[in-house]
């Protein structure tokens, strides 16, 4: 059984005085100019922040903690009521009862708000890999010594590695299938080509992915998804035109009613906005 220190992977490895300096912070953030610039280009898909499950699950534990023992002292004080073992004049014993329910509103309004924001972290968009790699990782300034959060510059795993679990990002690129050919087929094929000519005239290569920006990917795949919508309503009409016979007509309309919901799969919710305007 591993210990706490092994399961937490926010702590640095070995003791740093200064990491609640704020001046320490403000060196931590500023050795990274490059990926403040990506952030606030809207690059919100590359804003990557950790989840903290165990703090959340610490904070809950703590005010369930309250209302468990507050709820004891909330029974007992209806059962002394019941008996009639106080004074009803006594100001002393009312300013109790009155004490402990605004204790158990406040408590409770912590313990909702707890609840709701716990949700939403756990519910909230998974780091998208191609995001990771070329928001966050490609613009850690590798001469820094801690990242932007003040942990060590490790802290967001090297490029290439899967997206940790604990990690959440503000928005997400939606995955559909014109991104990943764009992502895992065409941008390696460009590098590669990229590559074998800079070989060949002796200029600078480049690593796959790694310069193309979040935008680019966003216009293509809106090209292809456009592209694929067009050429749907294009086909549809075509496919009536040639055709003569009222049969082959019908038959041929069958086919592609069928052919309509199967070729959603491939589209992202906003290209499904076109899509539909095609299809009607």
């Amino acid at each position: 059984m591993s210990n706490m220190s092994d399961q937490n992977p926010y702590v640095p490895l070995g003791e740093d005085s200064h990491r609640s300096d704020p001046a320490h912070f403000f060196r931590s953030v500023f050795s990274h100019p490059f990926l403040i610039n990506d952030i606030n280009d809207h690059h919100y898909d590359g804003d990557i922040r950790p989840r903290f499950p165990d703090l959340r699950y610490i904070r809950a534990k703590w005010f369930e903690n309250n209302l468990l023992n507050l709820r004891s002292q909330i029974y007992a004080l209806g059962d002394k009521a019941i008996r009639g073992d106080f004074k009803p004049d006594d100001k002393a014993t009312q300013a109790s009862y009155e004490q402990a329910l605004e204790a158990l509103l406040t408590e409770l309004d912590h313990y909702s708000r707890i609840h709701e924001q716990d949700q939403l972290a756990a519910q909230a968009h998974s780091v998208d890999k191609y995001n990771l790699d070329n928001v966050v990782r490609h613009n850690i300034n590798p001469n820094a010594t801690h990242a932007p959060n003040g942990q060590p510059v490790g802290f967001y795993g090297v490029f290439g590695s899967p997206a940790p679990l604990s990690l959440f990002a503000l928005r997400q690129s939606e995955p559909n299938f014109f991104r990943q050919i764009v992502l895992n087929v065409l941008a390696r094929m460009y590098y590669r080509l990229y590559n074998r000519l800079a070989r060949v005239f002796n200029f600078e290569e480049q690593s796959e992915a790694q310069d193309i920006s979040s935008r680019a990917v966003e216009v293509i795949v809106g090209g292809l998804e456009c592209t694929l919508s067009v050429a749907y309503l294009a086909g549809a009409v075509l496919l009536s035109v040639k055709l003569s016979g009222q049969m082959e007509r019908i038959i041929a309309m069958s086919a592609m009613s069928l052919l309509f919901p199967f070729t959603v799969l491939f589209l992202s919710e906003k290209a499904m906005r076109f899509f539909m305007l095609c299809a009607a």
